[in-house]
């Protein structure tokens, strides 16, 4: 881990199958120095999903309100 990059606080912006891909790898690797805090997409049903599968998830309204909430930003 690099000194400066822990505590990042990352989000998804469009959680389609990339977007679930990016999270899983998040939460299985070693080492990371980010955390996913926050999900956009402009979906409801894919939002629904999300709000079920990771509770522990914001989901924010907007990709701008993301954007201004997170240090990160995984598109």
């Amino acid at each position: 881990m690099q000194p400066g990059l822990s505590g990042l606080k990352m989000g998804i912006i469009g959680f389609g199958v990339m977007g679930q891909r990016m999270l899983d790898q998040l939460h299985t690797a070693v080492d990371v120095v980010v955390e996913v805090v926050a999900i956009f997409d402009p979906s409801a049903d894919i939002l629904k999903m999300c709000s079920e599968k990771h509770p522990k998830l914001k989901i924010i309204s907007s990709a701008e309100d993301l954007i201004e909430k997170v240090d990160l930003v995984y598109i």
